[in-house]
Protein backbone atom coordinates (compact mmCIF):
# COMPACT_ATOMS: atom_id res chain seq x y z
CA UNK A 1 0.00 0.00 0.00
CA UNK A 2 1.13 3.74 -0.82
CA UNK A 3 2.15 5.86 1.57
CA UNK A 4 0.18 9.49 1.12
CA UNK A 5 2.40 12.25 0.87
CA UNK A 6 0.89 13.15 4.56
CA UNK A 7 1.91 10.16 6.23
CA UNK A 8 5.10 10.45 4.30
CA UNK A 9 5.48 13.60 6.24
CA UNK A 10 4.28 12.26 9.26
CA UNK A 11 6.99 9.21 9.42
CA UNK A 12 9.93 11.75 8.26
CA UNK A 13 9.10 14.01 11.47
CA UNK A 14 8.56 10.90 13.50
CA UNK A 15 11.86 9.53 12.43
CA UNK A 16 13.98 12.53 12.57
CA UNK A 17 12.50 13.25 16.23
CA UNK A 18 13.34 9.95 17.20
CA UNK A 19 17.12 10.33 15.86
CA UNK A 20 16.84 13.70 18.00
CA UNK A 21 15.71 12.10 21.11
CA UNK A 22 18.18 9.52 20.61
CA UNK A 23 21.56 11.55 19.72
CA UNK A 24 22.80 11.40 23.75
CA UNK A 25 22.55 7.44 23.10
CA UNK A 26 24.21 7.67 20.30
CA UNK A 27 27.46 9.95 21.44
CA UNK A 28 27.70 7.53 24.26
CA UNK A 29 27.81 4.27 22.00
CA UNK A 30 30.35 6.15 19.49
CA UNK A 31 32.51 7.23 22.34
CA UNK A 32 32.04 3.46 23.56
CA UNK A 33 33.38 2.05 20.61
CA UNK A 34 35.77 4.88 20.16
CA UNK A 35 37.78 3.77 23.57
CA UNK A 36 36.41 0.76 23.91
CA UNK A 37 34.85 1.05 27.43
CA UNK A 38 31.17 0.91 28.58
CA UNK A 39 30.77 5.05 28.52
CA UNK A 40 28.12 4.90 30.81
CA UNK A 41 30.26 3.00 33.41
CA UNK A 42 32.69 6.43 33.51
CA UNK A 43 33.68 7.40 36.91
CA UNK A 44 34.44 10.90 38.56
CA UNK A 45 37.60 11.85 38.64
CA UNK A 46 38.07 15.79 39.87
CA UNK A 47 37.43 17.18 42.87
CA UNK A 48 34.55 18.90 42.15
CA UNK A 49 32.87 15.49 40.57
CA UNK A 50 33.78 13.67 43.70
CA UNK A 51 32.67 16.46 45.93
CA UNK A 52 28.88 16.00 43.74
CA UNK A 53 29.14 12.59 43.69
CA UNK A 54 29.78 12.36 47.61
CA UNK A 55 26.82 14.46 48.26
CA UNK A 56 24.34 12.17 46.22
CA UNK A 57 25.32 8.97 47.66
CA UNK A 58 25.36 10.68 51.47
CA UNK A 59 21.58 11.85 50.31
CA UNK A 60 20.71 8.60 49.06
CA UNK A 61 21.62 6.89 52.16
CA UNK A 62 20.95 9.26 54.97
CA UNK A 63 18.74 12.16 53.58
CA UNK A 64 19.99 15.56 54.69
CA UNK A 65 21.50 13.95 58.01
CA UNK A 66 25.09 14.27 56.88
CA UNK A 67 28.24 16.55 57.56
CA UNK A 68 29.00 19.91 55.83
CA UNK A 69 30.96 18.17 52.42
CA UNK A 70 32.50 19.84 49.08
CA UNK A 71 33.75 22.84 50.85
CA UNK A 72 36.83 24.10 52.80
CA UNK A 73 37.32 22.65 56.46
CA UNK A 74 35.58 24.45 58.91
CA UNK A 75 33.58 26.55 56.94
CA UNK A 76 30.11 25.59 56.98
CA UNK A 77 27.06 26.99 55.24
CA UNK A 78 24.06 28.84 57.04
CA UNK A 79 21.71 26.36 55.69
CA UNK A 80 22.56 23.26 55.25
CA UNK A 81 25.48 20.58 54.50
CA UNK A 82 26.14 21.29 50.99
CA UNK A 83 28.77 23.66 51.35
CA UNK A 84 30.65 25.33 48.12
CA UNK A 85 27.82 23.14 45.62
CA UNK A 86 25.15 24.72 47.03
CA UNK A 87 21.18 24.22 45.86
CA UNK A 88 22.51 23.08 41.89
CA UNK A 89 23.37 19.50 42.91
CA UNK A 90 19.80 19.21 44.56
CA UNK A 91 17.91 20.39 41.36
CA UNK A 92 20.08 18.34 38.99
CA UNK A 93 19.94 14.90 40.96
CA UNK A 94 17.88 14.78 43.85
CA UNK A 95 15.21 12.79 41.93
CA UNK A 96 18.03 10.12 41.26
CA UNK A 97 19.32 9.83 44.85
CA UNK A 98 15.56 9.06 45.64
CA UNK A 99 15.09 6.92 42.96
CA UNK A 100 17.43 4.67 42.31
CA UNK A 101 20.99 2.94 43.81
CA UNK A 102 24.30 5.21 43.90
CA UNK A 103 27.11 3.50 42.45
CA UNK A 104 30.31 5.18 40.85
CA UNK A 105 28.76 6.60 37.55
CA UNK A 106 25.91 7.08 39.12
CA UNK A 107 25.48 10.90 37.62
CA UNK A 108 26.78 9.75 34.58
CA UNK A 109 23.69 8.05 33.87
CA UNK A 110 21.55 10.55 35.59
CA UNK A 111 23.06 13.34 32.83
CA UNK A 112 22.27 10.88 30.67
CA UNK A 113 18.35 10.55 31.43
CA UNK A 114 17.76 13.87 32.06
CA UNK A 115 19.61 14.87 28.51
CA UNK A 116 17.26 12.55 27.00
CA UNK A 117 13.95 13.33 28.74
CA UNK A 118 14.40 16.90 27.98
CA UNK A 119 14.80 16.38 24.30
CA UNK A 120 11.97 13.53 24.24
CA UNK A 121 10.07 16.42 25.64
CA UNK A 122 11.11 19.33 23.66
CA UNK A 123 9.92 17.03 20.93
CA UNK A 124 6.39 16.27 22.23
CA UNK A 125 5.75 20.47 22.82
CA UNK A 126 7.12 21.33 20.19
CA UNK A 127 6.66 19.15 17.56
CA UNK A 128 9.48 20.35 15.22
CA UNK A 129 9.06 19.87 11.45
CA UNK A 130 11.66 16.40 10.04
CA UNK A 131 14.12 19.13 9.26
CA UNK A 132 14.13 21.05 12.14
CA UNK A 133 14.50 17.77 13.77
CA UNK A 134 16.91 16.42 11.86
CA UNK A 135 19.32 19.69 12.17
CA UNK A 136 18.20 19.60 15.80
CA UNK A 137 20.17 16.05 16.19
CA UNK A 138 23.27 16.61 13.81
CA UNK A 139 23.97 20.03 15.82
CA UNK A 140 23.65 18.32 18.85
CA UNK A 141 25.44 15.05 17.78
CA UNK A 142 28.29 17.70 16.82
CA UNK A 143 28.30 20.18 19.12
CA UNK A 144 32.18 19.90 20.73
CA UNK A 145 31.06 21.29 24.51
CA UNK A 146 28.08 18.37 24.89
CA UNK A 147 30.31 15.92 23.50
CA UNK A 148 33.13 16.65 26.02
CA UNK A 149 30.91 16.58 28.99
CA UNK A 150 28.80 13.47 28.62
CA UNK A 151 30.80 11.13 30.79
CA UNK A 152 31.62 13.45 33.30
CA UNK A 153 29.80 14.01 36.58
CA UNK A 154 29.35 17.49 36.42
CA UNK A 155 26.88 20.48 36.29
CA UNK A 156 26.93 20.78 32.04
CA UNK A 157 24.35 18.23 31.01
CA UNK A 158 22.03 19.56 33.22
CA UNK A 159 22.19 22.98 32.39
CA UNK A 160 21.94 21.92 28.88
CA UNK A 161 18.60 19.37 29.59
CA UNK A 162 17.18 22.61 31.77
CA UNK A 163 17.46 24.75 28.27
CA UNK A 164 15.91 22.47 25.96
CA UNK A 165 12.90 22.43 28.41
CA UNK A 166 13.22 26.39 28.56
CA UNK A 167 13.76 26.66 24.87
CA UNK A 168 10.30 24.64 24.32
CA UNK A 169 8.08 26.11 26.76
CA UNK A 170 9.03 29.80 25.19
CA UNK A 171 8.71 28.24 21.54
CA UNK A 172 5.00 27.30 22.75
CA UNK A 173 4.51 30.70 24.59
CA UNK A 174 5.53 32.87 21.44
CA UNK A 175 3.55 30.68 19.18
CA UNK A 176 0.34 30.99 21.65
CA UNK A 177 0.60 33.25 24.38
CA UNK A 178 -1.39 32.50 27.57
CA UNK A 179 -0.59 33.66 31.29
CA UNK A 180 -0.38 29.51 32.32
CA UNK A 181 2.33 28.87 29.12
CA UNK A 182 4.13 32.41 30.70
CA UNK A 183 4.26 30.44 33.95
CA UNK A 184 6.02 27.30 32.40
CA UNK A 185 8.91 29.44 30.74
CA UNK A 186 9.26 31.14 34.48
CA UNK A 187 9.54 28.20 36.38
CA UNK A 188 11.83 27.09 33.57
CA UNK A 189 13.92 29.75 34.07
CA UNK A 190 14.10 29.46 37.35
CA UNK A 191 15.17 25.79 37.42
CA UNK A 192 18.07 26.91 35.08
CA UNK A 193 19.05 29.71 37.32
CA UNK A 194 19.04 27.06 40.53
CA UNK A 195 21.56 24.73 38.35
CA UNK A 196 23.48 28.13 38.18
CA UNK A 197 23.14 31.52 38.98
CA UNK A 198 24.19 32.77 35.77
CA UNK A 199 21.46 31.87 34.13
CA UNK A 200 19.52 33.98 35.64
CA UNK A 201 19.74 35.84 32.10
CA UNK A 202 16.82 33.29 30.97
CA UNK A 203 14.20 35.75 32.14
CA UNK A 204 15.39 38.61 30.00
CA UNK A 205 12.61 37.09 27.10
CA UNK A 206 10.05 37.34 29.92
CA UNK A 207 10.97 40.72 30.63
CA UNK A 208 10.02 42.06 27.29
CA UNK A 209 6.75 39.79 27.14
CA UNK A 210 4.90 41.68 30.07
CA UNK A 211 6.42 45.34 29.02
CA UNK A 212 4.24 44.25 25.70
CA UNK A 213 7.33 43.83 23.19
CA UNK A 214 7.56 47.54 23.36
CA UNK A 215 10.50 49.96 24.23
CA UNK A 216 8.78 52.42 27.40
CA UNK A 217 8.64 52.72 30.84
CA UNK A 218 7.40 49.74 32.21
CA UNK A 219 10.06 48.15 30.72
CA UNK A 220 12.51 50.06 32.83
CA UNK A 221 10.32 49.45 35.66
CA UNK A 222 10.61 45.69 35.53
CA UNK A 223 14.15 45.76 35.03
CA UNK A 224 14.80 47.58 37.93
CA UNK A 225 12.48 44.35 39.51
CA UNK A 226 14.37 42.01 37.97
CA UNK A 227 17.68 43.35 39.07
CA UNK A 228 16.35 43.03 42.84
CA UNK A 229 15.25 39.43 41.88
CA UNK A 230 18.83 38.79 40.79
CA UNK A 231 20.06 39.80 44.02
CA UNK A 232 17.42 38.19 46.35
CA UNK A 233 17.85 35.02 44.43
CA UNK A 234 21.74 35.50 45.00
CA UNK A 235 21.00 36.00 48.75
CA UNK A 236 18.74 32.82 49.23
CA UNK A 237 21.33 30.69 47.25
CA UNK A 238 24.21 31.68 48.86
CA UNK A 239 22.42 31.03 52.37
CA UNK A 240 23.07 27.68 51.11
CA UNK A 241 26.84 27.95 50.11
CA UNK A 242 30.01 27.69 52.40
CA UNK A 243 32.53 30.61 52.14
CA UNK A 244 34.57 29.71 49.59
CA UNK A 245 37.80 32.39 47.96
CA UNK A 246 36.49 33.32 44.96
CA UNK A 247 36.12 36.77 43.09
CA UNK A 248 32.08 37.17 44.37
CA UNK A 249 32.96 36.27 47.91
CA UNK A 250 36.08 39.32 47.80
CA UNK A 251 33.33 41.31 46.93
CA UNK A 252 32.00 41.21 50.31
CA UNK A 253 35.34 42.34 51.87
CA UNK A 254 34.94 45.95 49.90
CA UNK A 255 34.34 49.05 52.11
CA UNK A 256 32.21 50.75 49.25
CA UNK A 257 30.39 50.81 46.20
CA UNK A 258 32.80 52.42 44.55
CA UNK A 259 35.54 49.75 45.57
CA UNK A 260 32.87 47.05 43.94
CA UNK A 261 32.56 49.00 40.67
CA UNK A 262 36.40 49.07 40.76
CA UNK A 263 37.00 45.51 41.15
CA UNK A 264 34.32 44.50 38.95
CA UNK A 265 35.42 46.51 36.13
CA UNK A 266 39.12 45.35 36.50
CA UNK A 267 38.02 41.62 36.95
CA UNK A 268 35.93 42.67 33.51
CA UNK A 269 38.71 43.97 31.58
CA UNK A 270 41.09 41.29 32.84
CA UNK A 271 38.58 38.41 31.56
CA UNK A 272 37.76 40.36 28.22
CA UNK A 273 41.43 40.26 27.06
CA UNK A 274 41.51 36.58 28.25
CA UNK A 275 38.53 35.82 25.61
CA UNK A 276 40.03 38.12 22.88
CA UNK A 277 43.39 36.71 23.05
CA UNK A 278 43.03 32.78 21.38
CA UNK A 279 46.63 32.32 22.80
CA UNK A 280 45.63 32.81 26.55
CA UNK A 281 44.50 29.05 27.48
CA UNK A 282 46.98 27.65 24.67
CA UNK A 283 43.45 25.33 24.46
CA UNK A 284 42.40 25.26 20.75
CA UNK A 285 38.63 24.17 22.04
CA UNK A 286 38.23 27.04 24.07
CA UNK A 287 39.67 29.37 21.71
CA UNK A 288 37.01 27.95 18.73
CA UNK A 289 34.49 27.77 21.50
CA UNK A 290 34.88 31.99 22.48
CA UNK A 291 34.93 32.97 19.28
CA UNK A 292 31.86 30.80 18.17
CA UNK A 293 30.36 32.40 21.21
CA UNK A 294 31.38 36.38 19.68
CA UNK A 295 30.26 35.59 15.79
CA UNK A 296 26.97 34.48 17.70
CA UNK A 297 26.30 37.26 19.24
CA UNK A 298 27.39 39.80 16.13
CA UNK A 299 24.26 37.38 14.27
CA UNK A 300 21.89 38.50 17.33
CA UNK A 301 23.07 41.23 17.37
CA UNK A 302 21.73 42.14 13.49
CA UNK A 303 18.77 40.25 14.08
CA UNK A 304 17.91 42.08 17.29
CA UNK A 305 18.06 45.40 15.76
CA UNK A 306 17.01 45.30 12.38
CA UNK A 307 13.90 44.23 10.70
CA UNK A 308 13.28 42.67 7.13
CA UNK A 309 11.36 44.65 4.81
CA UNK A 310 9.24 43.27 2.01
CA UNK A 311 11.80 43.65 -0.42
CA UNK A 312 14.02 41.48 1.67
CA UNK A 313 16.38 44.19 2.80
CA UNK A 314 17.05 44.77 6.26
CA UNK A 315 16.15 48.87 7.69
CA UNK A 316 16.86 49.41 11.72
CA UNK A 317 14.70 48.99 14.27
CA UNK A 318 13.79 46.97 17.06
CA UNK A 319 12.43 42.98 17.00
CA UNK A 320 12.05 42.10 20.24
CA UNK A 321 11.65 38.15 19.61
CA UNK A 322 15.75 37.71 18.96
CA UNK A 323 16.18 40.58 21.44
CA UNK A 324 15.47 38.60 24.41
CA UNK A 325 17.33 35.71 23.28
CA UNK A 326 19.86 38.55 22.47
CA UNK A 327 19.94 39.70 26.04
CA UNK A 328 20.29 35.80 26.93
CA UNK A 329 23.76 35.46 25.18
CA UNK A 330 25.04 38.76 25.93
CA UNK A 331 23.47 39.12 29.74
CA UNK A 332 25.43 35.86 30.61
CA UNK A 333 28.84 36.56 28.83
CA UNK A 334 28.32 39.50 30.96
CA UNK A 335 27.81 37.90 34.35
CA UNK A 336 30.68 35.12 33.75
CA UNK A 337 33.28 38.23 32.26
CA UNK A 338 32.85 40.28 34.93
CA UNK A 339 31.72 37.71 37.90
CA UNK A 340 33.43 35.01 37.13
CA UNK A 341 36.49 33.50 35.63
CA UNK A 342 37.86 33.27 31.84
CA UNK A 343 40.30 30.78 32.04
CA UNK A 344 40.54 26.72 32.66
CA UNK A 345 37.59 25.67 30.79
CA UNK A 346 35.53 27.97 33.01
CA UNK A 347 33.86 30.00 30.34
CA UNK A 348 34.01 27.18 28.13
CA UNK A 349 31.97 24.68 30.40
CA UNK A 350 29.41 27.51 31.79
CA UNK A 351 28.62 29.52 28.51
CA UNK A 352 28.32 26.37 26.38
CA UNK A 353 24.34 25.41 27.73
CA UNK A 354 23.64 28.74 26.92
CA UNK A 355 25.65 28.89 23.08
CA UNK A 356 23.61 25.44 22.05
CA UNK A 357 20.12 26.95 23.58
CA UNK A 358 20.79 30.38 21.41
CA UNK A 359 21.87 28.21 17.81
CA UNK A 360 19.09 25.79 18.38
CA UNK A 361 16.55 28.40 18.86
CA UNK A 362 18.05 30.07 15.71
CA UNK A 363 17.59 26.86 13.82
CA UNK A 364 14.08 26.93 15.52
CA UNK A 365 13.38 30.05 13.61
CA UNK A 366 15.60 29.75 10.64
CA UNK A 367 12.46 30.76 7.96
CA UNK A 368 12.34 33.80 9.64
CA UNK A 369 15.69 34.45 8.65
CA UNK A 370 17.44 36.14 5.74
CA UNK A 371 19.56 34.40 3.45
CA UNK A 372 22.16 36.17 4.67
CA UNK A 373 21.40 35.50 8.08
CA UNK A 374 20.80 32.03 7.70
CA UNK A 375 24.37 31.62 6.00
CA UNK A 376 25.81 33.33 8.86
CA UNK A 377 24.15 30.80 10.68
CA UNK A 378 25.32 27.58 8.82
CA UNK A 379 29.06 29.52 9.29
CA UNK A 380 28.64 29.62 12.67
CA UNK A 381 27.31 26.30 13.53
CA UNK A 382 30.09 24.59 10.93
CA UNK A 383 32.44 26.84 12.60
CA UNK A 384 31.95 25.49 16.29
CA UNK A 385 32.02 21.41 14.38
CA UNK A 386 35.10 21.79 13.55
CA UNK A 387 36.43 20.42 16.78
CA UNK A 388 33.93 17.54 16.69
CA UNK A 389 36.80 15.27 16.07
CA UNK A 390 38.59 16.59 19.17
CA UNK A 391 36.20 16.79 21.38
CA UNK A 392 35.35 12.54 20.43
CA UNK A 393 38.76 11.54 20.45
CA UNK A 394 39.44 13.07 24.07
CA UNK A 395 36.73 11.83 25.51
CA UNK A 396 37.35 8.33 24.13
CA UNK A 397 41.08 8.96 25.92
CA UNK A 398 39.97 9.90 28.73
CA UNK A 399 41.02 7.81 31.41
CA UNK A 400 37.62 7.39 34.02
CA UNK A 401 37.74 3.47 34.20
CA UNK A 402 39.88 2.62 36.94
CA UNK A 403 39.46 0.17 39.68
CA UNK A 404 38.42 1.31 42.89
CA UNK A 405 37.47 -2.18 44.42
CA UNK A 406 40.82 -2.90 45.56
CA UNK A 407 41.42 0.10 47.65
CA UNK A 408 37.66 0.77 49.12
CA UNK A 409 37.65 -0.05 52.61
CA UNK A 410 34.76 -0.39 55.13
CA UNK A 411 35.87 2.36 57.54
CA UNK A 412 32.64 2.95 59.50
CA UNK A 413 33.24 1.85 62.49
CA UNK A 414 36.06 4.74 63.26
CA UNK A 415 33.42 7.40 62.86
CA UNK A 416 30.68 8.92 65.24
CA UNK A 417 26.89 7.56 63.92
CA UNK A 418 26.01 11.04 64.29
CA UNK A 419 26.41 13.84 61.18
CA UNK A 420 30.25 15.20 61.34
CA UNK A 421 32.91 16.32 59.11
CA UNK A 422 36.64 15.16 57.94
CA UNK A 423 38.96 17.11 57.08
CA UNK A 424 41.83 16.01 54.48
CA UNK A 425 45.29 17.39 53.72
CA UNK A 426 45.87 18.75 50.39
CA UNK A 427 43.59 20.03 47.89
CA UNK A 428 42.42 16.43 46.17
CA UNK A 429 41.49 13.14 47.16
CA UNK A 430 40.48 9.83 45.27
CA UNK A 431 36.88 8.33 44.54
CA UNK A 432 38.00 5.50 46.10
CA UNK A 433 38.59 7.42 49.30
CA UNK A 434 35.17 8.59 49.70
CA UNK A 435 33.89 5.61 48.99
CA UNK A 436 35.44 4.37 52.21
CA UNK A 437 33.93 6.87 54.42
CA UNK A 438 30.45 6.24 55.80
CA UNK A 439 27.63 8.65 54.55
CA UNK A 440 26.88 10.34 57.79
CA UNK A 441 30.44 11.90 57.27
CA UNK A 442 30.90 15.22 54.85
CA UNK A 443 34.37 15.61 53.22
CA UNK A 444 36.33 18.69 52.81
CA UNK A 445 39.73 19.07 51.40
CA UNK A 446 42.66 21.91 51.67
CA UNK A 447 44.19 21.65 54.93
CA UNK A 448 47.65 22.91 55.02
CA UNK A 449 49.98 23.23 58.01
CA UNK A 450 49.07 26.20 60.37
CA UNK A 451 45.23 26.10 58.99
CA UNK A 452 43.44 27.07 62.12
CA UNK A 453 41.54 23.54 62.79
CA UNK A 454 39.84 24.82 66.34
CA UNK A 455 36.29 24.37 65.29
CA UNK A 456 34.21 22.77 62.19
CA UNK A 457 35.96 20.02 61.99
CA UNK A 458 35.46 16.27 64.13
CA UNK A 459 37.94 14.01 62.44
CA UNK A 460 41.67 14.34 60.75
CA UNK A 461 42.68 12.16 57.91
CA UNK A 462 46.54 12.12 58.02
CA UNK A 463 48.15 10.62 54.72
CA UNK A 464 51.33 9.73 54.16
CA UNK A 465 53.59 12.77 54.07
CA UNK A 466 50.55 14.92 55.91
CA UNK A 467 51.40 16.95 58.91
CA UNK A 468 50.29 15.63 62.39
CA UNK A 469 47.36 17.55 63.54
CA UNK A 470 47.70 19.40 66.75
CA UNK A 471 48.06 17.29 69.54
CA UNK A 472 46.19 19.36 72.14
CA UNK A 473 43.21 19.28 69.80
CA UNK A 474 42.95 15.77 68.23
CA UNK A 475 44.51 12.13 69.09
CA UNK A 476 44.73 8.86 67.08
CA UNK A 477 41.12 7.44 66.35
CA UNK A 478 42.21 4.63 64.40
CA UNK A 479 43.90 3.18 61.43
CA UNK A 480 41.73 3.80 57.91
CA UNK A 481 42.94 1.05 55.71
CA UNK A 482 44.89 1.67 52.68
CA UNK A 483 44.41 5.90 53.34
CA UNK A 484 46.38 6.33 56.88
CA UNK A 485 45.75 7.02 60.85
CA UNK A 486 42.74 9.14 61.32
CA UNK A 487 42.48 11.64 64.28
CA UNK A 488 39.44 12.35 66.21
CA UNK A 489 38.57 15.51 68.15
CA UNK A 490 39.22 15.88 71.83
CA UNK A 491 36.11 16.75 73.72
Amino acid sequence: MMLRLSDKKQLARISACLLFVCSPLIIMLVLSLLSGQNMFLSKPVFNDEIGYWRELFSISRCGFGFGPTGGLPGKSAPIGPLESHGLGPLAAWLWYALLFPVNESAIVIANFLLLTAAIALFCLLVRPEAKTALLLAVFTLLFPPLVRYMNVSMMEIPCYAGGILYMAFLYRYQKKPSLLRLFWVLAAGGYCALLRLSNVALFIPAIFILAGNKFRPRLFLLLAVYAAGVLALNRFVNAFISPYPDFMSSLSYCSSYGEVLSMVLQNGLKNLGRLLDPTSDKSLPQAFARYQYIFLLALLLVLGFFRRKDNGRLRLGWNWDWAGILGIAAGCLFLVVFLYDVFDWRDYRTLAPIMYFAVSWLLLHREKCTTGCRRCLAGIVLFGMLMAPEAYIHVSTDDRFFDTDSMVSDCSALFDSQPCTLALYGDSYPLALAMSVPPQAGISAGLYEGYDVSRGIDYILRRPGDPEPPADLFRPAGQMENWGLLYERIN
